[in-house]
């Protein structure tokens, strides 16, 4: 797994190392930035077949932090982070069109994590009211599958023959599979049933996970072809 960001790597050099080579390469490589529900981050365009495909390398990056409170577990401190880097295929049906159909494999780092505070000195893990001190810190982590694919459609073209400014749109979705959760408190043998109450708690956050599997991606870029 550690050597896949290396091989795209390599397979973005070796295609740019022969799209020079030929006669048949036209277009331009393009940088953009974009915003979209992935987080910010850029876009590296290259061409491909001229006017009918081309290449984009992109990573996005987004880290957020909020407080909640619930009535259960008292303040609950979140922190979401998305990240995400991979290769994207645009396909243009039309020679001079900008709609696109973009089919790519991303690396998916996106994960929270979240830590308890009790409240009035308690925690309540699945209905059972433990003391703070038997409990310690109740905390959970949410990461889901380390590749997934991504389906959607587009508009704009990072990597035409034409030089200058570009707009992109992108509307998709990524299949992320299914979220593992993670539900610890760190004192589990504080009590002989909050073991059993803490894996409970994990199994129905587990559930409420369990039905989400693909992720949506709605996006925009700006950007400028050389």
């Amino acid at each position: 797994m550690k050597k896949l960001p290396f091989v795209l790597v390599l397979a973005v050099v070796s295609h740019v190392a022969a799209a020079e080579s030929s006669d048949d390469a036209v277009g331009s490589v393009g940088i953009a930035g974009n915003l979209s529900t992935l987080g910010a981050g850029v876009t590296i365009g290259f061409p491909m077949t001229p006017n009918v495909s081309s290449l984009r390398v992109v990573g996005n990056y987004w880290n957020h932090k909020t407080t909640r409170t619930y009535s259960d577990v008292g303040t609950v401190d979140i922190k979401v982070k998305l990240a995400t880097a991979g290769v994207l295929l645009d396909n243009f049906p039309e020679p001079e069109s900008q709609f696109r159909y973009t089919v790519g494999l991303l690396i998916n780092g996106n994960q929270s994590t979240a830590v308890g505070s009790p409240v009035n000195g308690n925690y309540t893990i699945n209905g059972v009211t433990y003391s703070a001190a038997t409990v310690g810190t109740l905390s959970s982590t949410v990461k889901f599958r380390p590749l997934a694919p991504y389906l959607g459609v587009g508009w704009g073209d990072i990597a035409r023959d034409d030089k200058g400014f570009v707009f992109g749109a992108d509307l998709g979705a990524m299949y992320q599979g299914t979220g593992k959760v993670v539900v610890s408190v760190s004192n589990p043998t504080g009590d002989p049933t909050l073991a059993s109450n803490t894996a409970q708690a994990q199994t129905q956050a587990q559930q409420r996970i369990d039905k989400y599997h693909f992720y949506p991606v709605v996006g925009f870029s700006l950007g400028y072809r050389f």
